[in-house]
């Protein structure tokens, strides 16, 4: 088994080592260095932290796919209807390749504009 393999098959456990290490390291830098004297609660602004690491995880997870499906969405039919005004079709619907393949069979020349 090599490295990457490794890595791949144990993605998540590293992940989640590596940030509950480091979440550990500095909660406890936290409380044996404080840097200034404390105006919330430390329950408080651990709670809206993690809150905030939620909030990303989600946004990435779930919202730049889906942003990434409608913009290939919107492309697909911007291109569609370039072709329908290239083609000089009437039909509002993108043409399927059988349709296509139907009207101008693929042994005949295609009549130039």
């Amino acid at each position: 088994m090599t490295v990457s393999d490794f890595v791949l098959n144990n993605e998540v456990a590293i992940r989640l080592s590596f940030f509950f290490g480091i979440l550990g390291a500095m909660a406890l830098w936290e409380l044996l260095a404080p840097r200034r004297a404390l105006t919330i609660s430390k329950a408080v602004r651990w709670a809206n932290n993690f809150a905030l690491v939620f909030l990303n995880s989600l946004i990435l997870r779930w919202l730049f796919p889906a942003a990434a499906v409608v913009e290939a969405s919107i492309r697909y039919h911007l291109l569609a209807e370039r072709r329908r005004k290239r083609i000089d079709y009437d039909n509002a619907e993108p043409i399927d390749y059988l349709v296509f393949k139907q009207r101008i069979p693929l042994t005949e020349r295609i009549p130039e504009p």
